[in-house]
């Protein structure tokens, strides 16, 4: 699953954290059904990549995910 990351203010109804000074909002029921989130990065050949997954992301799919491999 991925999930995009947007500049924006908060909408009522919006699950809002507040990490060093900078809030963080999802909408409820994205946040209770993949929350809580976790946002790393890293730097590769001078660029800084982000990802963002939920604690409760299902990783299913791809190679072992069945038994007809």
């Amino acid at each position: 699953m991925a999930f995009n990351l947007v500049l924006d203010e908060p909408v009522e109804g919006d699950k809002v954290e507040e990490h060093q000074g900078i809030k963080f909002s999802v909408e409820s029921d994205i946040y209770d059904k993949f929350g809580p989130f976790h946002l790393t990065s890293m730097r590769h050949s001078g660029q800084v990549f982000l990802q963002l997954r939920g604690e409760k992301q299902n990783d299913g799919g791809g190679c072992g995910s069945c038994s007809s491999c």
